[in-house]
């Protein structure tokens, strides 16, 4: 295997990388981007704004914070200079939107996400998309397209194929296991401070309707804020069975909404299908 046969071979290509939150999605995109010339595209709708890192459990670093969309000439340079790094790959669609205003959509992420995928591909590289937003990661798979006057979850005008080769990856984790990191992982974000980054938002304006919204961390959070939630304790009790929840409801939108998951049990197994894939010239939107 060398790099040269890879970039003869990812025209038109794109990994998806799926699975419930805390099923390990980040780390095996890093690995296949590393091994094959890649470039990660974030499917999460929470993760696009600003300062909601702690609960939505950002990774790496941005190296030009200070990056402004006024000061960009076009979108794909503003999402390229607020991409994270880490290890080395890029990550966008991250921190690409101010918390507390107008609702990032369906649209948008569309939109936004084939910039990405264009420029990744013209630069011979390969788009590896991660997200756990079910609809985000159907919007592309499927090829979504959307009016002009409906631009909501739900309100989809057709579906056409898609105009790319897809590999679907789903890190398959037993449910036990699943529900054991949700909880440890909830307790760290806790103690790195996830309460004071919610009060934070606020301070600086952020209304807690919006937050409430956003859902999840940012609703249980606020509602201690606001008393509504009486004790920590509590908080945590509420927060882990919420997300225990919305990770089977991840799993059955993989299950019954989008076709041609393929389920890994390891980053070895991960790989080899990569590999594969990507050797094949299979046509649009589907490979055998």
């Amino acid at each position: 295997m060398t790099k040269t046969v890879y970039q003869l071979t990812m025209k038109n290509k794109i990994v998806f990388i799926v699975g419930p939150t805390s099923s390990g999605k980040t780390d095996l995109a890093v690995l296949i981007c590393k091994k094959f010339n890649g470039e990660i595209i974030s499917a999460d709708s929470r993760q696009v704004y600003r300062g909601l890192d702690i609960g939505t459990g950002k990774e790496g670093i941005c190296k030009n914070d200070k990056c402004q969309i006024s000061n960009a000439k076009l979108r794909i340079d503003f999402i390229k200079c607020r991409a994270r790094w880490i290890s080395g790959v890029p990550q966008y669609l991250i921190d690409i939107v101010e918390p507390g205003g107008e609702m990032y959509n369906l649209k948008n992420f569309i939109d936004d996400a084939n910039l990405c995928i264009r420029d990744i591909q013209n630069r011979e590289k390969l788009p590896v998309v991660i997200g756990g937003t079910g609809l985000y990661v159907s919007a592309l798979t499927e090829g979504y397209q959307l009016s002009k006057h409906k631009q909501e979850r739900g309100e989809w005008a057709k579906k056409k194929e898609s105009n790319f080769d897809n590999l679907i990856l789903a890190v398959d984790v037993p449910r036990e296991e699943l529900y054991r990191r949700i909880d440890e992982r909830l307790e760290k974000r806790i103690n790195q401070g996830l309460i004071a980054e919610v009060s934070n938002l606020i301070d600086r304006g952020v209304s807690t309707d919006w937050l409430q919204k956003i859902g999840l961390e940012y609703r249980f959070v606020s509602q201690r804020l606001m008393g509504t939630i009486k004790t920590d304790g509590e908080l945590f009790d509420k927060l882990r069975f919420a997300i225990h929840g919305y990770a089977r409801r991840q799993l059955t939108w993989l299950r019954h909404k989008i076709s041609r998951v393929e389920w890994v049990m390891s980053s070895d197994e991960a790989v080899i299908k990569t590999h594969n894939f990507l050797r094949k010239g299979t046509g649009p939107g589907r490979h055998s």
